[in-house]
C-alpha cells in the first residue's frame, strides 16, 4: 500500500521568505522602470529564477543547509523591507541573487546526473558521421568539450546584467508596464553553435527568460542525447520554470512557439544570425576557413547582440592562403567590438572566452 506524501507545513520563516520574495521582485520591477532611460541596471533576478527561488520550499531533495539559506533571505521581513534603507536592500537582494545562482546549478547538475560528459563524449566519438570521408569540417571541429555550467551561468549573469544591452529591432518603445529590459529578454534568442548534450541551452534557459534557447548540432548522436536530457527536462524541471504553462516547452524543429529546442544541422547552413541575440560558438578547434564563414554569418545579427567565441576572431597566421580568406573577418571586426575577455571553466580545463557586440 503506497504510503501518502506528508502535506507540508509552511513555517512563520518561509512565510516570510515567500513575503519578502515578493516584495524584492515588486522593488525590482519598480526600479527598472524608473531606471529605463537612464542606462542603469537593477534587474539581478530573471522571472525563471524567481520560479526556482519559490521552488525552493517544496523541493524534496533540498539539504538542510540549502534551505536555512535561503529561509535566513527572509530576516528582514516583507513590512520592514519596504521602509528599509538602500544598503538594506541591496543586501537582501544580493543574498537572493546568491541563492538563486546555487538553486539554478543545483537543478542543472540534476538534470544532467545521468548525461555525464562520458556518455557525450562516447556517443560524439562512435557517431559515424565523424568518419565520413566527404564531411565538409575537420576532424578537430568535431573534438568534444563541454562547458562547465558553474562558469557558464557567471559568464551570461555578466553579459545579461547590462542594461538594454541588445536593442530589439533598433526600436526603443516604452509603451508597456513591465519592464524594458525584462521585456526586451523576453523577445530575445539564445543559440549555441554546436551544442551537444545540450548544457549551455538549458543554462541559457534556467538562468535568462530569452523567448528561445536553440541548439545546433552536426552528429546525430549528440543531438538525440540532447533531446533525452529534453525529456527528463519537460517532466521534471520545465514546471519549475516561470513561463514553462504558457508555451510548449521542448522541441527537435524550428518552431517560434518553443522554450527549448534542439536542431541537427551544420551550423553554417542554418540561420542563426537573424535572430540570435546572445550567440555560443564552441570555437576553440575551429579552422581558419570556418571561423571566416561564422564571421561572415555574424554580420546578419542585430545591433548590440553578444557572439561568444572561444577563438579571437583575427587575421589569423596561417600560411598558403588566399588573399579573400580573410574579408569575412575584417568585415567582422569593422562591425562587431570586443567588450569582454576572461577565463571560464571547461571540461579540459580554463579556456579564453572573447566576447564580441554587434554595433
Amino acid at each position: 500500500m503506497a504510503m501518502k506524501k506528508k502535506k507540508k507545513v509552511l513555517s512563520p520563516a518561509t512565510l516570510d521568505y515567500l513575503s519578502a520574495l515578493e516584495v524584492s521582485r515588486s522593488r525590482q520591477k519598480q526600479n527598472n522602470n524608473a531606471n529605463a532611460n537612464n542606462n542603469t541596471n537593477t534587474n539581478l533576478l530573471s522571472d525563471n529564477q524567481y520560479s526556482l527561488l519559490k521552488d525552493v520550499i517544496n523541493d524534496d531533495s533540498k539539504d538542510d543547509a540549502f534551505f536555512s539559506a535561503a529561509a535566513a533571505s527572509a530576516s528582514t521581513s516583507s513590512s520592514s523591507l519596504l521602509s528599509s534603507s538602500s544598503d538594506d536592500i541591496n543586501d537582501h537582494q544580493s543574498l537572493l541573487t546568491t541563492i538563486a545562482q546555487e538553486k539554478t546549478l543545483l537543478e542543472l547538475n540534476n538534470l544532467y546526473e545521468e548525461y555525464t560528459f562520458a556518455t557525450a563524449k562516447d556517443a560524439s566519438l562512435t557517431d559515424d558521421l565523424r568518419h565520413d570521408a566527404d564531411a565538409t569540417h575537420s576532424e578537430d571541429s568535431l573534438v568534444y568539450g563541454e562547458i562547465d555550467l558553474a562558469g557558464f551561468c557567471t559568464l551570461l549573469r555578466g553579459l545579461l546584467s547590462q542594461p538594454r544591452a541588445i536593442n530589439n529591432n533598433d526600436d526603443d518603445d516604452d509603451d508597456d508596464d513591465d519592464s524594458s529590459s525584462t521585456k526586451s529578454r523576453k523577445d530575445h534568442v539564445f543559440y549555441d553553435l554546436g551544442s551537444g548534450s545540450g548544457r549551455a541551452v538549458f543554462a541559457a534557459r534556467f538562468l535568462t527568460d530569452f523567448q528561445n534557447c536553440i541548439g545546433i548540432e552536426l552528429l546525430p548522436n549528440l543531438h538525440q542525447l540532447a533531446i533525452s536530457v529534453a525529456s527528463l527536462y519537460k517532466f521534471q524541471y520545465q514546471h519549475k520554470l516561470s513561463s514553462s504553462s504558457s508555451s510548449s516547452s521542448i522541441s527537435s524543429s524550428s518552431s517560434n512557439t518553443t522554450k527549448v529546442q534542439f536542431v541537427c544541422s551544420d551550423l553554417l547552413e542554418y540561420d542563426w544570425a537573424s535572430d540570435g541575440t546572445v550567440v555560443y560558438a564552441p570555437s576553440l578547434l575551429f579552422d581558419s576557413e570556418m571561423m571566416e564563414k561564422i564571421a561572415r554569418m555574424a554580420l546578419g545579427m542585430r545591433r548590440g547582440a553578444y557572439l561568444i567565441s572561444l577563438k579571437k576572431f583575427d587575421d589569423g597566421d596561417d600560411e598558403g592562403k588566399d588573399d579573400d580568406d580573410d574579408d569575412g573577418v575584417l568585415l567582422f571586426r569593422d562591425a562587431f567590438v570586443m567588450v569582454q575577455t576572461s577565463l571560464v571553466p571547461m571540461s579540459w580545463g580554463e579556456s579564453n572566452v572573447y566576447v564580441y557586440q554587434r554595433q
